[in-house]
């Protein structure tokens, strides 16, 4: 009986022993259950968010956890935030014994997470803000924790960003990453990251992390990075249509993980076959190539240098209408220069040290004027050397060809400590100026029909100086018959450059423009424009001045015709100076000469009255002489004759007035007018039967009569004023 209770002990034991066993293997068998029904009913006290898991198992054996068809869903719990096909985590036993944490493998395949931001924050943030007031009532810990997780790899990657305040959205795919180990005692740490970004880009990053000098350095590649999802990170800068291309880079980004802002990147940046559209979706700027070589970009010092930035075949489509210009429109966020500064405290410093377009060309179309004008520049090469925010010279070179024909060469030199302070030298060969026309028939209502223009300019400015010299060289400039263009300019520019032309066909003259670009109503572009219209009003109110010295004599001799009182007929000078007038009319086909005819009426008249009443005096006292014989004795008879003055009825102490008003009346007054009129007639008539005698066009030449009743005293003498238009 005593060894009866013993065996019935442990029999009892043993059932217990089993019932545990039984137990514990059940509780093993079904924990992932357990777990998988534990989490996808409390996701959202343990983080905020409803998870549903397909699959969750676990190998005891092996020591790992699998999980199959994660997914966290959104705050509305129906669309998806994160999920993952796979979850494997290969946990080291051994490792606990030593009081670490260790993982001999983690993968995650074929994952996927969906980042959206608007002005409110992102679409995590409630998952951080739930986990963060978790941790308030856990005790703080000093005791360091110790991990170890070897064969990190993530494969499979989905990551979408959508930015709903810049309406951009950015998406990743294939995403794989690789980190060997990653320890709590390791000094350093590797890692490889790769994923595809749009239809082909590729994107492969090699990242190095010294955590005991808080050190890392990324090599990142990408390869035909499609940059139109980005069009809208470019918006302060350019208000674009869109923007396309292909981006490739190799660059080092070296920083530290304590001062985030201590980075430092070298490299080498392409885009290719960029394309820009104005907001309209019409083409603005194509570029097959942009290289740019990053020498230094040190973003803590604000220090940024490259070697060189190369721009190959750009072109450039650019319109101007009536409301306004394509480009002062895709770059209004530029000018605007609406851009905060992010550290005013720290001094920017920057340097190229070569920039380079090669092979650009330029489209430009005005449709401002009654026609359209078109400019096509081409072969446009442009070189700049070293280029700093602390040179006070930095040389340029440029040259290019205009429709083809001109050729337009150039080198300056520019002082970026302020860009008020530069100097330029051009020069402009063999433009052919038929397509200048549509602004010639809207400046000045006549087209140009042929004509070469040679242009060389030297432009010196400083902050409170501008020197700037202008030679112009035309020739064969041709300009056709004034058009019904009602938009011609007031300053006579079509006439003063046929005033300048010479004795060959040659348009040459210099215009030098000068003023303060400290005077707040200083505009460079305004000062010159103003100085060449100035120049030209100068020539056309002088015309006879450019005309002297562009085909020879004396500009004086021309610029009148002088008459002495009621001269009717020419003199061997007048002739000879109406010769001259003739020697400029046939060397210039293309100017007309208006003579306008001036005296004083009313001391004419009374000169006119005392000859004719002389006239009649004499006939009544020699009725039967000749008329001729009369003119001879009355060139000697003097106003104040005795008898003469007995004749008008007057008396010997009769002064001039008297008497001129004495033969007005006698003469009367309407055969004074008529007598003027006659005389003025045949003074204009003596010279168009000179033209006519010397084969002079009619064209060439007409006669207008001034407004007597306002004539200035300077004015008030028989002669023709002489002025030149064009025909």
């Amino acid at each position: 009986m005593k060894d009866e209770k013993p065996r019935k002990r442990r029999r009892i034991g043993l059932k217990i022993l089993a019932i545990v066993v039984l137990l514990i293997s059940a509780l093993l068998f079904f924990l992932s259950d357990i777990a998988k029904w534990y989490i996808e009913n409390n996701g959202e006290k343990l983080i905020g968010r409803k998870i549903s898991i397909a699959g969750l198992s676990i190998n005891y054996l092996k020591c790992s956890i699998t999980a199959n068809d994660f997914v966290l869903y959104e705050q509305n719990g129906t669309d998806r935030f994160a999920y993952f096909e796979e979850f494997v985590i290969d946990i080291d036993p051994t490792k606990l014994l030593q009081s670490q944490y260790a993982l001999s493998e983690l993968q995650l395949k074929n994952f996927g997470v969906s980042i959206v931001s608007d002005i409110n924050g992102f679409n995590f943030d409630d998952i951080l803000e739930h986990l963060d007031s978790g941790d308030e009532d856990q005790s703080s810990s000093s005791d360091t924790i110790k991990y170890l997780i070897k064969n990190l790899s993530l494969s499979g990657g989905s990551i979408r960003y959508e930015d709903k305040a810049l309406n951009t959205v950015t998406e990743m795919n294939n995403v794989g990453l690789n980190i060997p180990e990653i320890a709590w005692d390791n000094t350093r740490s590797d890692l490889g990251l790769e994923f595809g970004l749009g239809e082909h880009g590729k994107v492969h990053l090699k990242a190095s992390i010294d955590q005991a000098k808080a050190f890392y350095e990324i090599n990142a590649t990408t390869e035909q990075i499609d940059i139109s999802p980005f069009k809208a990170y470019f918006s302060d800068y350019i208000d674009a249509g869109s923007i396309t291309g292909k981006l490739n880079s190799d660059i080092s980004i070296k920083g530290s993980l304590i001062d985030l802002m201590k980075v430092a990147i070298t490299g080498e940046v392409i885009a290719t076959d960029v394309m820009i559209t104005d907001p309209g979706l019409m083409p603005f700027m194509s570029i097959e190539k942009i290289s740019v070589e990053l020498k230094k970009i040190d973003m803590w010092r604000e220090n940024y240098e490259i070697g060189f930035l190369e721009i190959e075949n750009p072109k450039i489509i650019t319109t101007l209408n009536s409301n306004a210009a394509n480009y002062d429109i895709v770059l209004a966020p530029y000018w605007a220069d609406t851009i905060p500064d992010i550290n005013d405290t720290i001094e920017m410093h920057y340097s190229v040290d070569e920039l380079i377009i090669r092979n650009g060309s330029i489209a430009y179309s005005d449709y401002t004027l009654n026609r359209p004008f078109l400019l096509d520049i081409s072969e446009l090469n442009f070189f700049m050397h070293r280029f700093t925010d602390e040179a006070t010279r930095v040389p340029m070179e440029f040259n290019m060809k205009l429709n083809n024909d001109g050729k337009l060469t150039g080198k300056a030199t520019v002082n970026t400590t302020t860009f008020e302070t530069f100097f330029l030298e051009v020069g402009l060969k063999d433009l052919d100026m038929i397509f200048l026309s549509p602004y010639s028939e809207y400046f000045l209502a006549r087209p140009i029909l042929k004509g070469t223009m040679n242009y060389d300019a030297s432009i010196y400015m400083n902050p409170v100086a501008l020197d700037s010299q202008n030679h112009f060289h035309i020739t064969d400039l041709d300009m056709g018959k004034k058009t019904k263009d009602t938009t011609a300019y007031k300053v006579p520019i079509g006439l003063a450059l046929y005033i300048l032309k010479d004795r060959n066909d040659v348009i040459d003259f210099d215009v030098p423009v000068t003023g303060n670009p400290a005077d707040p109503k200083f505009n460079l572009r305004k000062v010159i424009w103003k100085t060449i219209e100035e120049f030209f009003i100068k020539t056309v109110a002088a015309p006879f001045q450019a005309i002297g010295k562009a085909v020879g004599g004396n500009p004086e001799k021309i610029k009148q015709i002088s008459f002495n009182w009621l001269q009717d007929s020419l003199t061997n000078e007048q002739q000879s100076d109406l010769d001259k007038i003739i020697g400029f009319i046939n060397k210039k086909d293309e100017l007309a000469f208006v003579f306008t005819q001036t005296t004083d009426p009313d001391k004419e008249k009374e000169m006119l009255a005392v000859y004719e009443t002389k006239l009649m005096y004499l006939r009544s006292m020699k009725p039967d002489a000749a008329f001729s014989d009369l003119k001879k004795e009355l060139a000697g008879l003097p106003d104040s004759d005795t008898a003469f003055v007995a004749y008008l009825g007057l008396t010997t102490d009769a002064d001039s007035k008297i008497i001129a008003a004495a033969c007005i009346q006698k003469y009367t007054p309407e055969k004074a007018q008529l007598r003027l009129n006659q005389l003025l007639s045949l003074r204009e008539n003596l010279i168009k039967s000179y033209f006519t005698k010397k084969n002079v066009e009619a064209g060439a030449y007409s006669f207008t009569m001034i407004d007597f009743r306002n004539l200035p005293a300077e004015m008030k003498t028989p002669k023709f004023i002489i002025d030149v238009t064009l025909r």
